[in-house]
């Protein structure tokens, strides 16, 4: 990760779901959005991977044909 996306280390320590709820949108959840697709494709084998809400919604992954 470069310096450039790296969360700060106050942005690290929340201890609370509410400090968690409050660092949505900020430094730190942009650069998991930027890590964690990368960390993905380079080390788990999946063909085709889906973000819950990213690239998909919620209502469109609720509303997906079960596998039988």
């Amino acid at each position: 990760m470069s310096t450039s996306t790296r969360p700060s280390a106050s942005a690290l320590t929340a201890k609370s779901a509410g400090e968690v709820d409050e660092l949505v949108g900020g430094e730190l959840e942009r650069a998991l959005d930027a890590l964690v697709p990368q960390w993905i494709a380079a080390d788990w084998p999946f063909e085709q991977p889906r973000y819950l809400d990213r690239a998909i919604s919620w209502q469109q992954w609720f509303a997906r044909p079960r596998a039988s």
